[in-house]
């Protein structure tokens, strides 16, 4: 943590929330990885810019919500980092802006188009960007219908092969809500407990605004899934799993099943990253 001592001896600094959307499509994810480009490095370059001239040149470390896969996208990620009073108090220089309001000009004119910073706002000295989270959700968007693919989607959206039964899907999750270990559904650290709450999996068709080429209205399908936290790749492969239901290649009670083994196999791993967007973040 960042700190800066006063005359009498006390460290004061402040924490910063601050809230942001991306698009994942270009990025290698959002944790910092060497000679790739990631959201983490990205938002961090862009704070040690803004910031670190009135800093002596350190570095400013961020930490997120949640890490987002590469290929993810995310309308609400939420980070926080410390700062000291000093630097603070530079960031309003010669204007009648809040310190915040100045932090998010500045980063708005140095962050790339595919990353924003929209809210930023002094935290108590305990939350924690992680930690502190009650919940996270996700949405993934997806397509059954290659009548409706178009390339405004390509970005955004997973197309499938065949058509979803989302009955048999709605049947297949229920038995998933509540504390569950996820084992089957992801990768779990040696160091790591594979118990999660899943507080909703849903998966409702809304409509396009696209001409109908076909006798049917066009249609997405949009999947929401909510739980305390996540385990890395849980929500790709809970989505990929259930997508086996919904094309009838296993029945309705195989994903109550699988999540009973605790057994991770291959053929139901992450669907594709595209579709994926970190949603929200509840405090």
């Amino acid at each position: 943590m960042c700190a800066e001592v006063e005359s009498d001896g006390v460290s004061v600094t402040n924490r910063l929330r601050l809230d942001l959307a991306y698009d994942g499509t270009d990025f290698s994810g959002w944790a910092s990885q060497t000679d790739r480009r990631t959201v983490q490095g990205t938002l961090e370059s862009a704070l040690d810019q803004v910031i670190a001239p009135n800093a002596m040149g350190k570095h400013f470390a961020v930490t997120c919500a949640g890490r987002t896969d590469a290929g993810v996208h995310a309308t609400q990620q939420s980070v926080h980092f410390d700062i000291s009073a000093t630097e603070y108090e530079s960031l309003v220089r010669h204007t009648t802006l809040t310190p915040e309001q100045a932090l998010l000009r500045r980063l708005r004119g140095v962050l790339p188009a595919d990353v924003n910073v929209y809210s930023a706002t002094l935290a108590p000295n305990d939350f924690h960007a992680r930690f502190s989270a009650l919940s996270r959700t996700y949405t993934y968007k997806l397509i059954d219908d290659q009548h409706f693919m178009h390339p405004i989607f390509r970005r955004d959206t997973f197309f499938t092969r065949n058509k979803l039964d989302l009955r048999a899907i709605q049947q297949a999750t229920k038995p998933l809500l509540g504390e569950h270990d996820f084992s089957a559904f992801a990768r779990v650290r040696k160091d790591q407990s594979p118990i999660r709450t899943l507080h909703k999996f849903d998966w409702v068709k809304k409509p396009l605004d696209l001409p109908a080429f076909t006798a049917e209205k066009p249609y997405f399908i949009e999947v929401t899934i909510q739980a305390n936290a996540f385990l890395h790749n849980m929500v790709r492969s809970l989505i990929s799993a259930s997508l086996f239901v919904g094309e009838h290649r296993m029945p309705a009670e195989w994903l109550y099943s699988k999540l009973q083994s605790r057994e991770r196999e291959g053929k139901t791993g992450p669907v594709d990253a595209c579709g994926l967007t970190l949603s929200a973040v509840e405090y």
